[in-house]
């Protein structure tokens, strides 16, 4: 869990304290690292989410020097303000012109005590935040040992999209080439599909090198290539990742490429006794329509599964040989060649059919 305001308090041996009613939800600031400066202008030096400590050696106590300076201060990103306490350091209490700008501008401010260094503040801050970067690597190794069995199932792809949202809380679609999906696992079901629908294609008209997200109806979208050499599929991701599941994307993108890789290995016998009966079809020029039909249904290719065919035709009569019609809006045909059947769009003109 990251570290917040409330969480330093609560450390043992710090001793660090308020000095006025600090609301809850400042509490609950996330502090990213901690650092000492007495700069009068310190803002500049901030990334944020520091815990900027100072032992106030410069800094006036007129009330407008005091909101000028914890003005840069929260400016500057710092979660919260830290004063040193103790003898022979210019405050042995924390001076109420500097209680009063911290509290109007919302800047949690503490006093650390005499007897407790600066150091030791800050190794208590950065072995929380080295604590919780290792927590982060092992949910990430557990999620990828999760998925890797759920990979080693006979079906894969369904298995690995449940334990990727179980152990993450993101959605997880896979798509084909084409759009449709193939498995999907969603905590919340709802129209991401549709929405993604602008992003998907985008991706898949670049193939294996383009990726994009975007936000839809208050949800992130991401979509990224599924494939080894060649496009075979489309990984959409519903949900904002935290940092370990973000950590184990690339892995889940790997494990699904191998699963559809194998599938296309596996159905690589299939595809071409189709092509032969394709073939078989239309070098038989007297066969009857019915006849086809059933044959093509005898392999599993029907209307709804083969979108168009390609074939090289003769030249039509009062056509200048090699001439080729002008393709229709949205059809994609590829050069003449011989025939092979294709997954493409239908041609509204007609000429792919």
């Amino acid at each position: 869990m990251p570290l917040r305001i409330s969480d330093l308090l609560a450390r043992p041996g710090l001793h660090l304290a308020l000095t006025y009613d600090v609301p809850q939800e400042l509490l609950s600031r996330t502090i990213e690292a901690a650092t000492v400066s007495d700069l009068l202008v310190p803002g500049k030096w901030l990334q944020g989410g520091e815990l900027l400590m100072t032992i106030g050696l410069l800094l006036p106590m007129e009330p407008a020097s005091c909101r000028a300076y914890v003005r840069d201060v929260a400016e500057g990103g710092a979660a919260c303000l830290a004063l040193g306490l103790g003898q022979g350091l210019p405050y042995q209490e924390a001076p109420q012109p500097l209680v009063t700008a911290a509290k109007e501008a919302g800047l949690p401010l503490l006093t650390v005590p005499d007897e407790v260094p600066f150091i030791a503040v800050t190794k208590a801050v950065f072995d929380a935040r080295a604590t919780e970067q290792r927590e982060v690597l092992h949910r990430a190794f557990a999620t990828q040992r999760r998925l890797t069995a759920a990979a080693a199932t006979s079906d894969g792809l369904q298995p690995m999209l449940a334990e990727w949202t179980a152990a993450t809380g993101v959605g997880a679609t896979v798509l084909d080439p084409l759009g449709r999906q193939l498995a999907a696992a969603e905590q919340e079901p709802g129209t991401a599909l549709e929405d993604a629908r602008d992003l998907v294609e985008r991706v898949a008209a670049r193939g294996l090198r383009g990726s994009a997200s975007s936000t839809a109806g208050g949800r992130q979208l991401e979509v990224q290539p599924l494939g080894a050499r060649r496009l075979r599929g489309l990984l959409l991701l519903t949900g904002r990742p935290d940092d370990a599941a973000r950590s184990v994307v690339p892995g889940l993108i790997s494990l699904l490429s191998l699963e559809l890789e194998r599938r296309h290995l596996r159905d690589e016998p299939e595809r071409r006794r189709r092509s032969a009966l394709l073939s078989e079809l239309l070098a038989d020029e007297d066969l009857a329509a019915d006849r086809a039909r059933d044959m093509l249904a005898s392999v599993g290719l029907s209307a709804e599964r083969v979108r168009a065919v390609v074939v090289e035709a003769a030249p039509v009569a009062g056509r200048a040989a090699g001439a080729v019609p002008p393709p229709g809006p949205g059809c994609r045909r590829a050069r003449p060649r011989r025939w092979r059947p294709i997954w493409r769009w239908p041609c509204p003109a007609g000429w792919c059919g």
